[in-house]
């Protein structure tokens, strides 16, 4: 209610009719980014921020893991409101499940406020989400808007839950099963080529649909999404999306390769027929997850291992031709629906973290001329996410209004800390013979759906073995055990902070999490289940986590918002993530969030 009020008082009555893009980034951290403009990597973001409005940083909520901190973003209430918890969430009702079950956060079913999308759209307003939790499964919200009369003003799409075979690395001649295709690779000598030897591969993929010839020649990786061969539409069931591969290189006397082959995927959505079609063509693909493949050495020698840079200038080119799927599909939705609000996100600027443990002058294995290579190549993540940002702007009209965010920062790891170990020895879990848990001993442990908290095995629970009235005595000897657990290699105290969310209510903490949680000293990543030990290396030089206290520097992340509702050259102080589109709609004048719990800030100068 106090967010609808602050959006009657702060929002001034548009000249024009408002329309809205957003796009998170997740993992942008706010120290980050400040130094990519800093060091001009981002000439598009630059333009955007000096004639916009942008937040000095903004605050996540706690824990700081993707879900939640975008259920906070999206619905303006915390996670106790919401209900999305951790990385993953319990499954409820917790009579009929254990402290062992978790299932995936994202779904729409689970949030229990409404994001500002859906809010937006039984406002009337034209909403299209090409991405962004909790919207699928859509039936939840078309429901919901068919009981109002206004199903047509949200489309959805999500590619995310609708995999069909995931990317690989070939690198030899002969056959592999892809979907419901089957590919057969073969290297040959062109003799319209000059290269002796082998210098061409042909592909032939056999398809219920009708098979098909592909030939490429290998091309060195040069940043730019060229030297690409497809489409190629597979199918798994009913399920249909398209595969691209590039030959980056082959060896004109063996015929060994380096030949990758794109993920394929379909889109789930509020479309179907035709129009789902005319999106999949629009696309060409969706999201490529080729980080596995590239820290195993797929690519070649890592950056990690000291190598010569050539395994990142091959994923930055299967990154690059990924991002182009983003720009296609945000210039097609645009155009194709003119929408009031439209959605999207990357999530390639979060896993490239992978390369912050590597920058931070106070990890083990430190070294300077590494740090300095892997900053030059993070940037170049940022630089092809600046592309998008100038299609954004070009889109962009008198009437839009462009807003950034990212959901949390990105600090670097060295460590991993599983503190169920911590809770062993002090007798709160317990281990069958065979390592699993055994719940009818275990009192109180590190559940699976986030690393960074502490829940206690309550009779309400299926297999859960404390009474109400002993919890609080459970609590107590789980804190004593956190702040105890030491790195016996170096001594220290991993656990630096822990809340109680029944004395610490302001944190937005609790409900169906934790009934404990901890934040870590500098280094440490929180992981759930018992791997190897207490701590365990991250090799070969560490990594990049989202596992710290919202407040912290390296967990803060970012607010960009250009448009004519948003004062140019205008900056605001920190804000905390329930506030953030509660001051968005107050100022484009659209109804915020309806379960919002957040304020509008009240803009510069407005």
């Amino acid at each position: 209610m106090l967010a609808w009020l602050a959006a009657l008082v702060l929002a001034s009555p548009p000249a024009l009719e408002q329309r809205l893009i957003v796009v998170s980034w997740d993992g942008a951290a706010d120290w980050a980014v400040d130094r990519l403009l800093a060091e001009g990597h981002m000439p598009n973001l630059a333009r955007w921020a000096a004639g916009g409005t942008v937040a000095q940083h903004t605050v996540p909520v706690f824990p700081t893991k993707t879900p939640v901190c975008h259920a906070s973003l999206w619905t303006g209430a915390w996670p106790t409101e919401h209900g999305i918890v951790g990385g993953a969430n319990p499954v409820l009702p917790k009579a009929e499940h254990t402290i062992l079950e978790s299932r995936r956060a994202f779904d729409a079913n689970l949030i229990r406020a409404e994001p500002f999308y859906i809010s937006a759209a039984k406002a009337g307003k034209r909403v299209v989400v090409l991405s962004a939790t909790h919207q699928y499964p859509p039936k939840r919200w078309t429901d919901e808007l068919a009981a109002l009369g206004k199903k047509d003003r949200f489309v959805g799409f999500s590619g995310f839950e609708s995999g069909i075979a995931p990317s690989r690395v070939v690198t030899e001649p002969g056959a592999f099963a892809f979907a419901d295709a089957r590919f057969k690779v073969e290297a040959f000598d062109d003799p319209a080529d000059p290269t002796v030897g082998f210098d061409a591969v042909r592909l032939h993929v056999a398809r219920p649909s009708g098979d098909k010839q592909v030939l490429v020649r290998p091309k060195g990786a040069n940043g730019e999404a060229q030297g690409w061969a497809g489409p190629i539409r597979v199918a798994s069931g009913d399920r249909q999306g398209d595969t691209h591969v590039r030959l980056f290189s082959l060896d004109p006397a063996s015929g060994k390769m380096l030949l990758y082959v794109r993920a394929a995927a379909d889109f789930g959505s509020t479309e179907q027929g035709a129009e789902l079609e005319a999106y999949r063509k629009a696309a060409r693909g969706f999201h490529d997850f080729p980080w596995g493949l590239y820290e195993g050495g797929s690519f070649g020698t890592t950056l990690m291992k000291e190598g010569p840079g050539t395994a990142e200038d091959r994923l930055l080119e299967v990154l690059r031709f990924d991002l182009e799927h983003l720009r296609r599909t945000s210039r097609y939705a645009w155009h194709r629906w003119k929408p009031d609000v439209m959605m999207h996100y990357s999530y390639i600027t979060d896993s490239a973290g992978v390369w912050v443990g590597m920058m931070d002058p106070k990890g083990p294995r430190y070294d300077a001329a590494l740090a300095a290579r892997a900053w030059s190549v993070y940037a170049r993540v940022f630089a092809m996410h600046d592309l998008w940002v100038g299609d954004l702007l070009k889109l962009a009209d008198a009437q839009t209004n462009l807003v950034l965010v990212s959901d949390h920062g990105m600090a670097p790891v060295h460590w991993n800390f599983r503190a169920n170990h911590a809770l062993e020895a002090a007798g709160l879990v317990a281990r069958s013979a065979d390592g699993s848990v055994y719940l009818a001993r275990t009192r109180a442990m590190v559940p699976p759906w986030s690393g960074n908290m502490v829940v206690v095995n309550t009779t309400d629970r299926l297999g859960g073995i404390v009474a109400p009235e002993d919890k609080p005595f459970v609590v107590a000897e789980a804190r004593r055990a956190l702040l105890n657990a030491a790195d016996p290699v170096r001594g220290i105290r991993v656990v630096e902070r822990v809340w109680d969310p029944k004395v610490h209510t302001h944190l937005g903490l609790g409900g169906d999490g934790g009934d404990l949680y901890f934040d870590l000293a500098d280094g440490y990543d929180a992981l759930a289940g018992f791997g190897e030990g207490l701590v365990e290396p991250i090799l070969p030089r560490g990594s990049g986590a989202n596992i710290y206290w919202g407040e912290r520097r390296d967990t803060h992340a970012i607010l960009y918002a250009h448009g004519p509702a948003f004062p140019k050259g205008a900056s605001l102080g920190p804000m905390r993530f329930v506030d953030v589109m509660p001051t968005v709609c107050a100022a484009l004048g659209f109804p915020p969030p309806r379960n919002a719990t957040g304020h509008a800030v009240r803009l510069p100068g407005r």
